[in-house]
């Protein structure tokens, strides 16, 4: 019997409709061994169907914009450390997730016993690659790919059903979201590993083995961002806002930041790794802040809308010199 591969789709336009119409067409190489199934948030071509297997789409991409349920990313100085989770405003954690098990589930229903996982904008030199992590799965129940930095790659992943039930991977939202709460950044890369590698014999392979460059995505949307610390955050154990900008790859920006009927303009320096802590008031008397990058909205909190609380448990600096 043939193996699976899934293909994890999200291609809303035409530029990631030829990413993964592109991608599909090298897999023919390996169509003697594997069958192809597309798990989808967004419809594709008729053209890209004609080359697959299987195909499952749901419309239902529900994104998750709680404060804690979003990304959790943190900033250390020596002076303080800081904790934010609307450096992303939104996560993909339950979309991403709800086609997992999907392709878990399809994969007991009609019999496959090895499955590889691969988002759509793979950057992938070698697609028989492939064929050596299913070499790897005679011998081992799972493959990994182990970033420089030592996280788990979510662009890649590759798993046999040995030791699974099709009970583990019925759909259930809440069990999502609490895996999400309890992972420490609240990303795939985390709980990916958490779900596939406990009591399992899991092989690690380096990321160099997917692109010798480092690229692993063809369509990676956060790179684009300029300035992803833009953030406003309490002094944890007090109701001080602040608005908390890092210039981490240098380059002029103008920030501005609307908040009742407030403005605060601000020019970063042109050096890379310059952070600024701007003081804006107390979190309790604002309700809104809107956040402009370069004349551009990106961010917009409104406190009538949220949870208050929440976000001040997810956003915070703490000064480490405990004089503050």
């Amino acid at each position: 019997m043939k193996d699976l591969i899934t293909i994890f789709n999200y291609s809303p336009d035409t530029r990631r409709k030829q990413i993964l119409h592109d991608l599909i067409l090298d897999l023919q190489a390996l169509k003697e061994d594997f069958d192809i199934l597309v798990v989808s948030h967004s419809p594709i071509s008729d053209i890209t169907l004609d080359l697959i297997d299987y195909f499952y789409y749901d419309k239902n991409n529900e994104l998750l914009t709680d404060f804690d349920l979003t990304n959790k990313f943190w900033f250390r100085s020596g002076e303080m450390a800081i904790n934010s989770s609307i450096v992303y405003t939104f996560s993909t954690h339950l979309a991403i997730y709800s086609l997992f098990y999907y392709a878990f589930s399809f994969a007991f229903h009609r019999g496959y016993s090895k499955i590889h996982f691969i988002e759509f904008d793979i950057n992938m030199e070698d697609i028989n690659l492939i064929r050596k992590v299913n070499q790897d799965l005679d011998e081992n129940d799972g493959v990994m790919f182990q970033g420089s930095s030592e996280w788990i790659l979510g662009v890649y992943f590759a798993s046999t059903t040995k030791g699974y039930t099709e009970d583990f991977f019925k759909y259930n939202k809440e069990k999502i979201l609490d895996q999400l709460k309890e992972s420490d950044s609240r990303m795939t890369e985390r709980i990916t590993p958490v779900i596939l590698c406990k009591d399992r014999k899991i092989k690690i392979r380096e990321y160099l083995d997917l692109n010798e460059n480092g690229a692993h995505q063809k369509s990676d949307q956060h790179q684009n961002e300029s300035l992803k610390w833009a953030v406003p955050l309490i002094v944890k154990g007090t109701s001080d806002l602040n608005f908390f900008v890092y210039n981490e790859e240098g380059g002029s920006h103008i920030i501005d930041i609307f908040f009742d009927n407030k403005h605060i303009y601000f020019e970063t320096s042109q050096d890379a790794g310059i952070w600024n802590l701007i003081p804006i008031g107390d979190i309790n008397e604002i309700d809104e802040i809107l956040i402009f990058e370069d004349k551009v909205k990106n961010k917009e909190i409104n406190f009538n809308s949220c949870d208050r609380q929440k976000f001040m448990d997810n956003n915070f600096v703490i000064y480490l010199n405990n004089e503050n």
